[in-house]
């Protein structure tokens, strides 16, 4: 009996330790506006898979009169229909260096962290406010996939950091 109750507490504390809660960043750079502007292809995704696996994510950014950044999101969910999701940025914040971004994503507020956002490649880390789910974005300017390129932005993130806190994979 003792047995079962250890195994079953084991079991239990691994699935609370391996959720994808969120956590929060010691990156988090400014966006220059113009530069995230454009076509963005997701490349990988970590976190929990709403959608799909990264591959045919595109996301379109652009920025508004107020100076406020809109996506407009699609992608093929599992059964192959397309998915789109339009959100518009509600708040941006900076605290001891670090800057988040706040999006309305549907009747959620989402928090975004960009480790990283130059002309060719993004990282990004998101934070559910509603499920605390976490995820990760790996995004190019560039369709293909590039294995060499994914991983010069995996390094130049830490991503590793972040990916490990999130599952047990």
């Amino acid at each position: 009996m003792i047995k079962i109750l250890l195994t079953t507490l084991c079991i239990a504390y691994l699935a609370i330790a391996c959720e994808a809660k969120c956590k929060v960043p010691s990156v988090g750079v400014e966006l220059d506006n113009n530069t995230a502007s454009g076509v963005w292809y997701g490349h990988d995704i970590y976190g929990p898979p709403t959608i799909g696996d990264g591959s045919c994510f595109v996301t379109e950014w652009s920025v508004n009169n107020d100076s406020k950044i809109e996506v407009h999101d699609s992608w093929k969910d599992h059964g192959g229909k397309e998915v789109n999701v339009d959100s518009t940025e509600v708040d941006s914040e900076t605290e001891e260096g670090v800057t988040s971004y706040t999006f309305n994503i549907g009747d959620d507020n989402v928090k975004f962290w960009f480790l990283l956002a130059d002309e060719h490649s993004m990282a990004a880390y998101s934070c559910d406010n509603k499920t605390e789910n976490a995820n990760v974005f790996i995004m190019s300017r560039e369709q293909n996939r590039h294995h060499a390129h994914l991983q010069h932005i995996e390094y130049k993130t830490r991503l590793n950091s972040y990916t490990g806190l999130m599952s047990c994979r």
